[in-house]
């Protein structure tokens, strides 16, 4: 039976058998991690799996890049922040 998974560089969630069940908890998972801070180095994933997660493959992949839109108007510093850059996620 085919399961789903979210991880991080650090994280990894329960299994899920329902893919919608799956794709909601890896957009919560892209929201908790954006708002507890990320580095370049940050990412989501949610994985797939027949056997038991021994092996699986990437369904859906989001990385951290710097908003480029969103630091034309302001720095996170200049808006009283104490980080150096604005950041989002890439499908």
């Amino acid at each position: 039976m085919k399961k789903y998974r979210v991880q991080t560089e650090n994280w990894m969630s329960e299994e899920f058998v329902d893919l919608k069940d799956a794709v909601d908890e890896y957009e919560d998972t892209k929201d908790k991690v954006m708002g507890e801070g990320v580095t370049e180095d940050s990412y989501v994933e949610l994985v797939s799996s027949e056997d038991d997660f021994e092996d699986y493959e990437i369904v859906k992949r989001a990385v951290v890049v710097v908003d480029e839109e969103a630091m034309a108007i302001s720095t996170p510093r200049e808006a009283g922040r104490d980080w150096d850059y604005w950041a989002k996620w890439q499908d």
